[in-house]
């Protein structure tokens, strides 16, 4: 499965995307990307019943990770890039191209971040610092509610804008934060359930 780009950033809740796109780690793909729209007000959107997303879906690959103690499944078509030297450790990268570290991509690319912490920030859905909350969506993980979110991401500056779903899943005492940025609301449209899938796929290890 291919789907179109994504990379990932929430200036509340997670810092190594966010300072990639003030150093333009993150700029603008060959194309320009036009100005969207004014976003409409944030609104629920329906989601596929956590009924119906098993923990692991039959293919699919499993990351575990032993420090944070999470495990999370993704797709078998998906990469894992290298974080950045120096990068926070408590970060883990997936793509759906086979690129030199996570940020790096093209327009179709996506990049998708699990980042553990001790305790879960504000995530999604804040209309503030370039950030246009569009919906919101109810899940299940592990039978505990999670809110997924859907923003649009306007930095300036001359940065690329982009589209962010991010949510907060609270983890073996830990709270992991899963998000992705795509350059193209058409993309992180398409890849939205893949997205729901994953957090779903959350669980203690």
């Amino acid at each position: 499965m291919v789907f179109a780009g994504a990379v990932l950033t929430h200036s509340e809740w997670y810092t190594s995307p966010v300072a990639a796109l003030q150093s333009g780690a993150y700029s603008s793909p060959s194309s320009t990307v036009k100005p969207s729209a004014a976003p409409t007000a944030v609104a629920p959107v329906a989601a596929v019943p956590s009924s119906a997303l098993p923990a692991v879906p039959p293919g699919w690959l499993v990351y575990v990770n032993r420090t944070w103690k999470y495990s999370i499944a993704y797709p078998p078509d998906w990469y894992q890039p290298p974080a950045d030297p120096g990068g926070q450790d408590s970060a883990h990268y997936f793509s759906n191209e086979n690129v030199a570290k996570h940020g790096v991509m093209d327009r179709n690319g996506i990049d998708l971040a699990v980042q553990a912490r001790q305790q879960c920030l504000s995530v999604g859905g804040v209309r503030g610092a370039g950030v246009e909350p569009i919906s919101f969506a109810l899940l299940s993980v592990d039978g505990h509610p999670v809110t997924r979110y859907f923003d649009e991401f306007r930095p300036g500056s001359g940065l690329a804008n982009g589209w962010n779903l991010t949510a907060n899943v609270p983890i073996g005492g830990n709270c992991i934060q899963v998000g992705s940025f795509t350059y193209l609301r058409s993309v992180s449209e398409a890849m939205r359930p893949i997205f729901d899938q994953m957090v779903a796929s959350l669980r203690p290890a």
